[in-house]
């Protein structure tokens, strides 16, 4: 399921995907970016469930809506420093979604049952050697990556 119309970030032959940086262990797969004020706006709603593995960052923001969304999703707020602050899963459509302590600077949307990511876990943007667009940068910090036997996650 691709969002061409509504991704923020020039297609490419390699999708961005996001990484824990402390195992290297992928996150997404497929990351595509809402960071317009009418991407952020429209993010799931009335869409087909996002496939396994996909997911959708919104930048900047720090709280979501399901509203007209059809499907239950898995919610991570990161901060300015990409770590995780706060997971919530299996967010049912017509909620209101708040993070209940720091405020986030982004939100990663996903498939509900997607892979466990806790509080506190440190996530990095991989983009395949390419460079990383400005809205990004906050995933690419200056963070010991792991060691991984071909340079990516």
């Amino acid at each position: 399921m691709a969002f061409p119309e509504d991704d923020d970030v020039p297609r490419r032959d390699e999708p961005f995907r996001l990484c824990r940086v402390d195992t290297g262990t992928p996150v997404v797969d497929v990351l595509h970016v809402a960071s317009t004020i009418w991407s952020r706006f429209r993010g799931l709603q009335l869409r087909r469930p996002l496939p396994s593995g996909h997911g959708l960052l919104m930048v900047p923001c720090n709280s979501i809506h399901t509203m007209f969304v059809r499907f239950a999703i898995d919610v991570l707020f990161l901060s300015e420093e990409g770590i995780v602050t706060e997971v919530r899963r299996d967010v049912h459509p017509w909620r209101v979604v708040l993070p209940h302590g720091a405020s986030a600077h982004a939100v990663l949307e996903m498939a509900a049952g997607s892979p466990t990511v806790e509080p506190g876990t440190a996530i990095a943007i991989d983009s395949g050697g390419g460079a990383v667009p400005a809205q990004l940068r906050f995933l690419a910090g200056e963070r010991e990556a792991p060691s991984l036997e071909n340079g990516s996650c």
